[in-house]
């Protein structure tokens, strides 16, 4: 925090737009959002790619996400672990990102999310602005609900995925295809 306010408090605070924790720096909701709130300019924001972070999974709550919307309305890149339904809802309603990452261990960081988010996010506004995802260990995830996914988000054109076997191998296979296909006619890709 102490780095965030000096840096807040100079003229590279027009300057900064985007921030990468790697490790659990705030102890409170507050802290986090008033420091997040002190870059207008902050387009690109990720929680938890590497590093242990146990500890944010008390800052990443649905109360957190309504401020980060508030205080961060330019935000267009999210990075994030420890998130659930709720949280997404809030962050698909509120921001219109173009690139969302959110990485997992097969359901140990993200119990709370499930199947259901991908109608939460094609029932927002991210639908028809996401560009890129990068999904990766969510344990909700099969095959279906990835495709599902892609085919509502007419702008995606890059989508990195991992994903949990859950039908025979030749319809995960038929939907693989069917993703790949669909990136390329978009001019984009699959990264799996």
């Amino acid at each position: 925090p102490a780095l965030v306010e000096m840096l807040a408090g100079t003229p590279l605070r027009d300057r900064v737009t985007q921030l990468l924790f790697s490790f659990a720096p705030f102890q409170r909701v507050s802290s986090c959002i008033q420091a997040l709130g002190a870059f207008p300019n902050l387009h690109e924001l990720s929680f938890g790619h590497g590093g242990d972070l146990r500890d944010l999974r008390t800052v990443l709550t649905t109360e957190f996400c309504e401020r980060l919307a508030s205080e961060c309305p330019m935000l267009r890149k999210l990075g994030l672990r420890y998130v659930n339904n709720e949280c997404m809802r809030v962050i698909c309603q509120r921001l219109s990102l173009e690139y969302i990452a959110i990485w997992d261990d097969q359901g140990k960081l993200t119990e709370a999310l499930t199947a259901d988010v991908v109608d939460i996010m094609l029932a927002s506004p991210c639908a028809t602005s996401l560009r890129e995802a990068r999904l990766y260990g969510i344990y909700a995830f099969g095959t279906v609900e990835l495709l599902r996914l892609v085919e509502g988000c007419p702008n995606m054109v890059k989508f990195g995925c991992s994903y949990r076997p859950r039908n025979a191998a030749y319809c995960d296979a038929l939907n693989l295809a069917s993703l790949r296909r669909l990136l390329k006619s978009r001019g984009g890709k699959l990264w799996d």
